[in-house]
């Protein structure tokens, strides 16, 4: 089985590497090294010109190169070839065998057209009798032409449709060389704009099922306020602190009384009790709560 090489633009040079072995798999060289043919399509007919044969590769045993210059007149574009080497002695045994394939730029899905012109002028190419018949086709589209020469122009659609029955194909802007029945000739289809719009999706289209807008609007304000006190438990709560803010106050207004004019403090059930310096007059009483902030009483308080 040959190894396809890839497709190739006209005027490359392919490559088509062997190797021959003796029957224990050790490289040797043929003692006789037989022709190299290269045939198109499903022709049998030979083709040997453009042909270099470079046996011996790098002079290592076992390892040969053929060389297929596609700028020769031989080979035009749009066509598959295949490689052949044949009748070669190797270890003693006649050998010939298919060594590679490739293709010279063949037609795809977006390259629908490709082969000789059928002539020309500076203002169109008449396409090769494989493109399409309908007139209007080939919308938009890109030709690629190869000269005789080796030139090569690449020119849009000019304003004049595709005319079917002769395979015209205007250009713009003109061709600088016209193309005859010797031009290679590719055509590049022009890419195809999504035809589906995308999706719209806006409140003003939702189905009656649907949420809307509104709804949304209702339903996530009704669920943000399940979520939160109140104004009753709000109120309630500022009470308690507010008192606790103010029973703290007056407890650090009680210390700093202490401080002040005072000898000790003690406890008395919830209160505190401020005494003054004989240690038992009472100068101050407030009821006791903990406080977050820390004072640091002197150390004349008991």
């Amino acid at each position: 089985m040959s190894t396809y090489l890839g497709d190739f633009l006209r005027g490359a040079i392919i490559r088509v590497p062997m190797n021959t072995s003796a029957g224990d798999g050790a490289s040797i060289n043929p003692s006789a090294y037989g022709t190299v043919e290269v045939f198109a399509d499903s022709s049998e007919t030979a083709i040997t010109a453009g042909v270099t044969v470079l046996n011996d590769h790098s002079t290592r045993d076992g390892t040969h190169m053929t060389l297929v210059d596609t700028s020769n007149a031989a080979y035009v574009a749009g066509v598959h070839y295949t490689v052949k080497r044949h009748t070669m002695t190797v270890d003693g045994k006649s050998v010939s065998a298919f060594v590679g394939a490739f293709s010279l730029q063949r037609a795809t899905s977006m390259k629908p057209v490709v082969g000789i012109a059928q002539g020309g002028a500076v203002g169109y190419v008449d396409l090769p009798a494989s493109a399409s018949s309908a007139n209007g086709d080939y919308a938009g589209a890109i030709v690629r032409v190869r000269h005789a020469g080796g030139t090569v122009e690449v020119r849009a659609q000019g304003v004049t449709g595709y005319v079917g029955a002769t395979r015209r194909f205007s250009v713009s802007p003109a061709f600088a060389i016209a193309p005859d029945s010797t031009s290679e000739v590719e055509l590049f289809l022009a890419p195809v704009a999504p035809t589906d719009a995308p999706p719209s999706v806006n409140v003003a289209t939702m189905s009656a099922n649907a949420l809307t807008a509104s709804a949304l609007a209702t339903d996530a304000v009704s669920e943000i306020q399940t979520g939160l006190p109140t104004a009753a438990t709000v109120a309630a709560i500022k009470a308690i602190t507010d008192t606790l803010s103010l029973q703290a106050i007056g407890q650090e207004v009680l210390l700093c009384l202490v401080m002040a004019r005072g000898n000790r403090v003690e406890t008395q059930g919830l209160e505190l009790v401020a005494f003054g310096t004989d240690g038992t007059t009472e100068i101050a009483r407030q009821p006791f709560v903990r406080s977050s902030v820390a004072v640091n009483p002197p150390s004349s308080i008991g």
